[in-house]
């Protein structure tokens, strides 16, 4: 119990640091553009985080009927 607890709070704190920072390095280097800081901060997370679906194709969403 005590390793998985260890191992939870590692992958949470690794991927807290990672969003964290890829927003503070996308703020940098946009100089005050949003669209850009978000682009930015976007490229560093998937750089940094590969495991992420890449597109929206591979997400898969309930289907909620309908026409």
């Amino acid at each position: 119990m005590t390793r998985k607890l260890a191992a939870e709070f590692a992958g949470t704190a690794f991927l807290l640091a990672t969003v964290v920072g890829s927003g503070i390095m996308g703020e940098r280097l946009a100089a005050g553009n949003v669209a850009i800081a978000l682009m930015a901060a976007t490229a560093l997370f998937r750089w940094l985080v590969p495991s992420l679906p890449r597109a929206a194709d591979d997400v898969v969403l309930p289907h909620r009927g309908g026409a």
